[in-house]
């Protein structure tokens, strides 16, 4: 049991990340009410509202008093995320009927926004959710170990996510930067007072181990290759 509000928040972002991510790796068959979607888009489908909440949440528990321009970045962010997530959604269930009309201009426009335009808002959008909660944190008190242990595990979860995402976006020239002056920023910081942050630590954390395991499947493959290309995905 989580006793922790500001812990107990953090595990229920990294849990909506986590959660909403999968779909899209692993539950790709047509959608029985409406066979022309997949079963994934309908789960994706509330992904911003999941994820939004949770980050608001982090948010909001972060600061000792909520800043007006903290919740205004907020809502430009949310924003952001939640159109690229749209965009993608619509693009992507319009691309899986075009297999047989790649060289066409139709295909190419899809393929733009569900590729290209609509990833790099997400990674954008999805730093600056992070970045902002980090940045307003006020000190917090110390938490009991089974605290520290669940947050152990959102670390894992949102690290590994995180990492998935980048990959399978193709979005590492943002998203690996992104990580590794968050990661830099943040240590300085944080310094010796690791148990006084635990928003900034959440992150500081994931992102190393994102990074880290960025760099392994970068030597294992010399390159960042798609899930899907290399036989992990379908």
């Amino acid at each position: 049991m989580i006793t922790s509000p500001i812990i107990r928040k953090i595990f229920l972002l990294a849990i909506a990340q986590f959660g909403t991510s999968m779909a899209h790796f692993y539950f790709n068959a047509p959608f029985s009410l409406y066979p022309l979607i997949e079963t994934a888009d309908v789960i994706r489908l509330i992904s911003p509202f999941l994820v939004l909440f949770a980050f608001y949440n982090v948010l909001h528990l972060s600061q000792v008093r909520p800043a007006t321009h903290a919740l205004r970045w907020f809502i430009f962010l949310a924003i952001l995320y939640a159109t690229a997530h749209g965009i993608h959604l619509a693009s992507n269930s319009i691309g899986h009927l075009l297999d047989d009309f790649r060289a066409t201009d139709i295909y190419t426009l899809t393929y733009f926004y569900d590729e290209q335009l609509s990833h790099v808002m997400w990674a954008t959008s999805f730093a600056g959710l992070s970045i902002l909660p980090a940045y307003l944190e006020s000190e917090s008190t110390r938490v009991n170990k089974i605290d520290l242990i669940w947050k152990c595990v959102a670390i894992i979860l949102f690290g590994f996510m995180y990492f998935c995402n980048l990959v399978e976006s193709q979005t590492a020239f943002i998203c690996v930067p992104f990580a590794a002056l968050f990661v830099i920023w943040a240590s300085f910081r944080v310094g010796s007072r690791w148990h006084e942050y635990h928003v900034t630590t959440f992150f500081l954390l994931s992102y190393s181990l994102s990074l880290l395991l960025t760099l392994v499947w970068f030597l294992i493959w010399r390159g960042l290759p798609e899930f899907s290309q290399v036989g992990f995905i379908s």
